[in-house]
């Protein structure tokens, strides 16, 4: 389910693409119809998606908690926490190193020669389409969640780029979904404040 539904992520992104080409190229109307008709199907196929994958889950007690746990992180919607889950109970005994170096988000340093003044970046390693689902979903987390925003923004001021300081929140949300995931614990901010 979660590669078909990357697959269609994909396709919109292309169709989107071409038709924004389309648009400034004033190509034939019945074109420019299809392809605003195809992006419209699309968009039916991923709300059935995650309508099936969400029944799949509520048919299931265990997954359900877990979801819900999962979930209890403010800002963290509904794919990011069917994909969050699907990534958990795939690697059930994964450390959060793993779990890091799964997703793609363990920063990797870039050196050349003796120095190591360079950026770091994502890893891009693990498993792409987890990583693809995730980050848009996973970056709105900062516009909802006081405490990821500050801790995005106490980032970006201490001079980390911006891209690196996503990368960053990313990796934090992860780790504390895997964390209440593994607890079995429900989002608590008062507990969890030193982890952000």
């Amino acid at each position: 389910y979660i590669k078909y539904y990357q697959s269609l992520n994909k396709e919109k992104t292309r169709q989107k693409n071409y038709l924004e080409a389309a648009e400034i190229n004033q190509e034939d109307d019945y074109i420019l119809k299809q392809v605003r008709k195809r992006i419209k199907q699309i968009d039916k196929e991923q709300e059935n998606f995650m309508a099936l994958s969400m029944k799949l889950i509520k048919a299931n007690t265990e997954y359900l908690n877990a979801y819900e746990n999962i979930t209890s992180i403010k800002g963290l919607g509904q794919k990011s926490g069917i994909v969050l889950l699907y990534l958990f109970l795939r690697y059930p005994n994964a450390s959060s190193q793993q779990i890091t170096a799964l997703t793609g988000l363990d920063p990797v340093q870039r050196e050349s020669g003796t120095s190591l003044k360079h950026k770091t970046r994502m890893s891009k390693q693990g498993i792409s389409l987890v990583r693809g689902l995730l980050y848009m979903p996973i970056l709105s987390t900062v516009q909802h969640n006081d405490e990821m925003k500050r801790f995005y923004e106490r980032l970006v001021e201490s001079g980390k780029v911006k891209m690196s300081a996503q990368i960053a929140v990313m990796r934090k949300v992860v780790l504390l979904a895997h964390s209440l995931y593994k607890n079995n614990e429900k989002y608590d901010e008062t507990k969890y404040l030193n982890f952000i």
